[in-house]
């Protein structure tokens, strides 16, 4: 939200403060961010978020275009079915599936469950996500009227 009233609202510089704040409470909030703690060090934690608020701040001022293609556009729009199937579909079921039972190299069969996964995020953006969240806007906007 800090993000977006920078970009699209005024650059306050109490704004910034909150971004600031926002990052010294993700930094506290380390050990209780679920299984991370298991996967990074707390470091390399401080210095992969740093870089992603630094991502994000020049992104919102305009300092990184190419970072504006259809390839990231497209991702962009299947984010939310992506980070939902992503997880379960992919890594649980067909890369296992595929080293298990077909005896597939496990590059390869990162790369097969990465066109599955998207194919399906796709899809389900498309004919699910997609006409519910019209469905629900249509909703609200008879109701508030």
């Amino acid at each position: 939200i800090v993000f977006y009233k920078i970009k699209f609202e005024k650059p306050l510089p109490a704004r910034y403060l909150l971004l600031a704040a926002c990052f010294i409470c993700q930094l506290f909030l380390y050990d209780d961010g679920g299984r991370s703690w298991n996967y990074i060090s707390f470091p390399r934690y401080a210095v992969m978020l740093f870089i992603y608020y630094i991502v994000f701040l020049l992104t919102f001022n305009n300092y990184l275009p190419f970072l504006k293609n259809k390839v990231l556009l497209f991702l962009g729009k299947i984010s939310f079915s992506l980070y939902l199937f992503h997880d379960l579909v992919g890594t649980k079921i067909i890369i296992p599936g595929l080293i298990k039972y077909l005896q597939v190299n496990f590059w390869l069969a990162v790369i097969i469950a990465l066109v599955i996964v998207i194919t399906l995020a796709y899809f389900i953006a498309s004919f699910i996500e997609k006409p519910a969240m019209n469905y629900i806007r249509d909703k609200y906007k008879k109701n508030s009227r």
